[in-house]
């Protein structure tokens, strides 16, 4: 009981301490505050304190994401800000993230204090170490970011200990298992995909090239993944039954070793397509063209193939395309200009036999 008691007015004295405004002691994975002397910051463990670091407070808005620095680390020792300036349109923010950057030498005081755009600009770069906090909701307007800071780690006493970064792999898998072999992957620490096309921002990790596996390994703090790369997901829909629509970007969990299972590129299949007028006669020159299912941004409407074949004097258009339950609409164009978008029967047709025969009328 006398223990329990102990470790209530320790906690009570820390509240106390933060609300008065105490400086806090960063050590790589704990955070602590008290009044004197300030908190220390170590990373791994307690033989390592931070050399130097800075904390931003980043407003999330709607593809918007400024911020304002809430405190350096000097010598394993947390300073805030007297006096941060104000995040301009925080009060539109939908939620707060905190951005803790630490190095492992000591780097020289910035005057930089507020940033527009904290996922776009080159903030980071000097720093070896980036932690980015789960999102703080918009009630306090970002004001209880010490508990954020705190939960980045291990907060005990008078010291914040931060978990070192580690060891992380992710392996890229079609649905049957095949790995997604030899493609670059670029790797963010995901902060938000609240923007106009849905595309997943936050703090560049780098790039990599997937093994003979899918895999690629990196080191980085512990936290979702943002993976920048386009997928198809597939739906129960559309004419043939299934549809498979394209989709920017995935956000993975936030563990050490993660396997994300998509469709990254649909299987290519060959079709043919017979066109006659409807007095009997082959159609020459005919295209084919049509509009993905889709949710990203950009043009997804063109030519198919991309290379734009027409059909022959025999009225014949062979083609070889990736899986047309991709596509929403497909119209076809003659040599002069018309039109003729498929019906529902002609898409279902085409889509599931990869053979269509059409009367041009």
């Amino acid at each position: 009981m006398a223990v329990q008691m102990n470790q209530y007015l320790k906690v009570r004295r820390i509240i106390a301490d933060v609300r008065r405004g105490a400086a806090f002691v960063l050590v790589c994975g704990v955070l602590s505050g008290q009044a004197r002397p300030p908190a220390r910051v170590f990373c791994g463990d307690s033989a390592h304190p931070v050399a130097s670091g800075e904390v931003w407070l980043v407003a999330q808005k709607w593809g918007d994401y400024p911020a304002a620095l809430v405190a350096t680390i000097q010598n394993g020792t947390l300073e805030p800000v007297p006096e941060p300036p104000p995040i301009e349109g925080a009060e539109h923010a939908y939620d707060f993230r905190l951005i803790a950057a630490i190095s492992d030498r000591a780097l020289p005081p910035r005057g930089l204090r507020t940033t527009e755009q904290a996922y776009t600009e080159d903030l980071l770069k000097e720093f070896s170490s980036v932690y980015l906090s789960e999102p703080l909701g918009k009630d306090q307007q970002g004001r209880d970011w010490p508990s954020a800071l705190s939960r980045m780690g291990v907060a005990t006493g008078q010291t914040l200990m931060l978990p070192r970064p580690g060891r992380r792999t992710v392996r890229m898998r079609f649905p049957d298992g095949r790995p997604f072999a030899g493609v670059r992957i670029s790797v963010s620490l995901y902060g938000s995909d609240q923007n106009h096309c849905g595309w997943p921002a936050g703090i560049p990790v780098g790039e990599y090239r997937t093994d003979g596996s899918g895999r690629i390994t990196f080191t980085a703090t512990l936290g979702p993944l943002a993976l920048h790369r386009s997928y198809y997901s597939e739906e129960r829909a559309g004419p043939a039954g299934v549809r498979f629509v394209l989709k920017d970007g995935v956000i993975t969990g936030p563990g050490p070793d993660i396997t994300e299972n998509r469709w990254w590129n649909l299987p290519l299949r060959s079709y043919a397509i017979t066109l006659r007028t409807s007095a009997g006669k082959p159609l020459a020159g005919v295209r084919l063209s049509g509009c993905l299912c889709n949710e990203v941004c950009g043009a997804v409407c063109g030519p198919i193939p991309l290379k734009g074949a027409a059909s022959s004097r025999s009225g014949l258009l062979r083609f070889d395309n990736q899986d047309l339950r991709s596509m929403e609409k497909i119209t076809l164009t003659s040599a002069t200009g018309e039109e003729r978008a498929l019906s529902e029967s002609d898409l279902l047709q085409l889509m599931t036999t990869h053979r269509l025969a059409f009367t041009w009328k």
